[in-house]
């Protein structure tokens, strides 16, 4: 999925939970699991739906959180990780997010 483009960021940026931000960039879209329509539509369904999945199977407190790193990456209290997964998403599609990449990392 994302793992290249986290590893090229995990090793070119400030201190943070490099494992927290592995996991989350494979995990963050676990909840189109049950909420195929986000597949082809944007919503934000699908992250609450995650975060249940992985809570129901009994993680870490901190990682079904990353379900919802996409859509929180500009709030306050989104985490470096959180802004690390989104930003490895948006490179995965070779999407260019211009407020991320220069806003938050640069």
């Amino acid at each position: 999925m994302h793992p290249k483009s986290v590893g090229f960021l995990s090793e070119n940026v400030l201190p943070h939970s490099e494992l927290l931000v592995l996991i989350g960039a494979v995990l963050h879209d676990i909840g189109k699991i049950e909420q195929n329509d986000a597949l082809e539509e944007p919503g934000d369904h699908q992250e609450v739906v995650g975060e249940r999945l992985l809570r129901a199977l009994g993680v870490s407190v901190r990682l079904p959180s990353v379900c919802r790193a996409l859509g929180a990456w500009a709030e306050e209290t989104a985490t470096f990780e959180d802004k690390l997964i989104a930003l490895a998403n948006h490179v995965w599609k070779a999407g260019r997010y211009e407020a991320l990449i220069v806003k938050e990392v640069a």
